[in-house]
């Protein structure tokens, strides 16, 4: 039986440390405060030990505190703290998954990947997102191994320019005689959250999303086919979220930023993917395509949506974005004009095909 194995790949699954809240009031916890400032101090001048290790764990039982409990200096203190924590990786994966939920609210994404990069580095891996450019011959570039357009997919689901714009503003700053080390200093981690003009509707999506994901995580352990309980309980699922998307886009439009947060619009977009109906979806792609062109929706989250849409009209995609797997092997739903693919990805900021192809093979 065919499976549909490749939807969104918008949000990380099975975090470990959980994100505060984005509604509703928030105390500010002193106590808190004061110990992850004393561990930021620590980090000033060597490595976590094991001791210090273990109080950042018992600091971080209750979640990675928002910038409404601790405020905006210690928010951007957890970047030298988390850099600090090589020796739990396991614990410096949580904290920055956590924090991948909060871009946009109170964390900024050029902080968020500036951190995210400086870990893989000092683990010896690739950037994720070439915020940390590579000094040659007195001109910053990207650095070597990276693939521009993979970099550029990645920032464009954090809503950061493309890494060109990033890399050329940076060295024009060198050319007016900006000091190399304030030009490459790390950004913080923290912004000041806009407030949400809708928290219920935001609340109502966080939690219809946690459902979505937890039995579609369920399904996947269970490695069953679409005829199975597990397959039943989520398809059950996405006919009652499809009356929920409905329901909001005829009394709200597809939800903003300004009204739910970046986390919520990726929410809402994941709740229209799932729901199977044509109709629904190009009511949504209607409604989307603003907040797409402004960058609060990834582009290549938009055209996956094409892509799935054109996949329910019995249509050949345009972006190459669904694969189905027919007896252990992966495929491509038909793609329209295969020759002119790579360049339609392009403009939407996503990467090569047969560099997503190689990767989703992999998984």
């Amino acid at each position: 039986m065919s499976r549909i194995v490749a939807i969104s790949t918008y949000f990380i699954l099975g975090l470990g440390v959980q994100a505060a809240s984005a509604y509703g009031a928030e105390v500010p916890v002193p106590a808190l405060r004061d110990e992850l400032l004393a561990l930021k101090s620590s980090a000033n001048h060597h490595p976590l030990n094991g001791e210090e290790l273990g109080a950042l764990k018992k600091a971080l039982e209750g979640g990675v505190p928002s910038e409404g409990q601790v405020g905006c200096d210690v928010l951007n203190a957890m970047g030298p703290v988390i850099l600090a924590s090589g020796g739990d990786r396991a614990l410096q994966r949580k904290v920055v998954d956590a924090l991948y939920e909060r871009v946009g609210d109170d964390i900024d994404p050029r902080g968020y990947a500036e951190l995210a990069d400086r870990l893989a580095v000092a683990r010896g891996k690739k950037q994720t997102y070439g915020a940390i450019p590579e000094l040659k011959d007195g001109v910053l570039g990207l650095p070597k191994g990276l693939d521009e357009r993979t970099v550029n997919q990645h920032r464009d689901e954090l809503g950061l320019a493309p890494v060109a714009l990033d890399l050329r503003a940076a060295n024009d700053l060198l050319a007016v005689g900006v000091p190399h080390d304030a030009v490459v200093a790390a950004s913080g981690l923290c912004q000041h959250p806009a407030p949400i003009t809708h928290p219920d509707l935001r609340q109502a999506l966080d939690e219809r999303y946690e459902r979505d994901q937890s039995l579609r995580e369920v399904w996947d352990n269970a490695a069953t086919d679409g005829d199975s309980a597990e397959a039943k309980a989520v398809d059950a699922e996405d006919a009652r979220n499809s009356k929920f998307v409905a329901a909001v886009l005829r009394d709200y439009g597809f939800p903003s930023k300004a009204m739910v947060g970046r986390k919520g619009v990726g929410e809402f977009y994941l709740l229209v993917q799932h729901s199977h109906s044509p109709e629904l979806m190009q009511d949504a792609l209607i409604q989307a395509r603003p907040l797409m062109l402004r960058g609060e929706l990834a582009r290549h989250d938009y055209a996956l949506m094409i892509d799935r849409l054109r996949m329910f009209q019995g249509k050949p995609q345009i972006y190459g974005s669904q694969l189905s797997e027919e007896d252990g092997k992966l495929e491509p739903y038909p793609i329209e004009d295969r020759a002119g693919l790579d360049r339609r990805r392009e403009a939407m900021e996503m990467e090569p095909f047969d560099s997503y192809f190689r990767s989703m093979q992999s998984e």
